[in-house]
């Protein structure tokens, strides 16, 4: 018998399968923008974190901070510089850094927001003109108000419930898989940056 994480996964993929069926007539390039768009927020916020040790290390020990690999990047840029005026261009930047990504990062929220809405205006568009074409003795039988209320509180929850969750998971998803990266290289240039002088 399969395990009940093996059971969830195939459920959960199939989930996904389905969403994608329902959402690939809206426009695949919409939803490969939309994806860019989260891909491109994990990046900005990743690296604006990132940002923050090299400052950090800058402030603390300046002379280690000139011996790594961004401190003689900086150096060869700005070779007459000296260490105080090194850490207000590196604050300034820093700073610039977190205000681009908390921009991009709303930006990424609003695209998100209209493309899930966008796409639930779609769908109900859709679906009234298919109502729409229905012949004359279907109306007859049916109570098309309370279908077509059912129908659009059905699609307000498919959005909400499923499709919103989706994209907003898979950009944190990202994010998080791009922060364990980011750590992990800083982790090794800063046990790098230690070898000389622990020797």
């Amino acid at each position: 018998m399969p395990s009940t994480k093996t059971s969830n996964l195939t459920g959960f993929t199939n989930l996904l399968k389905q969403v994608y069926t329902l959402v690939r007539p809206y426009g695949l390039r919409k939803l490969l923008m939309v994806t860019g768009v989260s891909f491109l927020q994990a990046v900005s916020q990743v690296v604006s974190v990132a940002a923050i040790f090299p400052f950090l290390a800058l402030a603390a020990d300046p002379a280690q901070f000139e011996t790594s690999r961004v401190g003689q990047w900086l150096m060869n840029i700005f070779p007459n510089m000296g260490n105080q005026q090194l850490l207000v261009i590196s604050g300034v930047a820093l700073v610039v850094a977190l205000f681009v990504a908390n921009a991009f990062n709303l930006f990424s929220e609003v695209y998100r927001t209209r493309f899930t809405w966008g796409f639930a205006h779609w769908l109900r568009m859709r679906m009234l003109h298919r109502i729409n074409d229905r012949p004359y003795g279907w109306f007859l039988q049916q109570n098309t108000s309370i279908l077509i209320k059912k129908a659009t509180q059905d699609i307000v929850q498919f959005v909400n419930g499923i499709l919103s969750p989706i994209i907003d998971g898979t950009s944190r998803l990202m994010i998080t898989v791009l922060d364990r990266k980011s750590t992990r290289l800083n982790s090794s240039h800063t046990d790098i940056s230690r070898m000389p002088s622990s020797a």
